[in-house]
């Protein structure tokens, strides 16, 4: 896999665990807020900052005592072919595995679930589920092919029997109380969906996203209580 960064330890990408995290390179959205331009513009950096997977596979194979977890995180990790490959290695040392996605490659997902090879499952939802909402938040990339995909990401999720999670990342300007309810809904009764602060570092893929903001702590509260609703659990982090 093209990994562009790596975690050995961590403790609060998988809950309950201690876990490495891995980054792959490469990602088919372009969301305003992201900060991980080093991950999703694969292209600006060519093969410079990868990290060897063998080096990756050693630690994790030396450190598997010291280990619950591997979270495989991006950039979008289903873009790499052989993803499937990198996380049957893992699972042979005995350790659990996460992948955090965003849902627009539901054939993967499900190959993964029937494989069992991911035993944590974690999505986002950029927008509410509408073409011209997603392209907003998301980028021009977006095209409805991959909105129905991400609908399908949705229904495998929830219907896989697996640990999961969905998670929003509330932007004032881009989602409101009400939108934020709609996409909690579209989730129904799955495990958790966390409401996600935004984070507005210093770079940013689209450089105006400094004048965006996120909510305040008394909208926040609002918001939760009416996501409960809709959700077993809902968190803000």
């Amino acid at each position: 896999m093209k990994i562009g960064g790596f975690i050995k330890n961590n403790l609060t990408d998988y809950q309950g665990k201690v876990a490495a995290v891995v980054f792959t390179r490469g990602c088919n959205l372009r969301c305003k807020y992201c900060h991980d331009t080093q991950l999703v513009m694969p292209e600006l950096f060519q093969n410079q900052g990868l990290i060897s997977e063998f080096i990756v596979l050693d630690y994790l194979e030396k450190n598997k005592i010291k280990l619950d977890a591997v979270v495989i995180s991006g950039g979008e990790p289903t873009l790499q072919d052989d993803l499937a490959l990198f996380m049957q290695k893992v699972k042979l040392f005995g350790l659990y595995v996460k992948l955090n996605t965003n849902g627009t490659r539901p054939d993967v997902i499900e190959r993964l679930i029937n494989e069992g090879l991911v035993d944590y499952l974690a999505m986002d939802i950029k927008a509410p589920l509408e073409i011209e909402r997603y392209v907003q938040v998301a980028g021009d990339m977006v095209n409805p092919e991959m909105l129905e995909n991400i609908k399908k990401s949705i229904k495998l999720i929830l219907d896989s029997g697996i640990k999961h999670e969905f998670r929003t990342t509330a932007v004032k300007e881009y989602a409101s109380g009400e939108d934020m309810t709609n996409m909690a809904e579209s989730v129904k009764d799955n495990e958790l969906y966390w409401l996600k602060d935004l984070v507005k570092p210093e770079i940013t893929l689209d450089e105006s996203f400094s004048n965006n903001n996120g909510y305040s702590l008394t909208e926040s509260e609002s918001i939760y209580e009416n996501l409960s609703e809709f959700v077993i659990r809902v968190k803000a982090r």
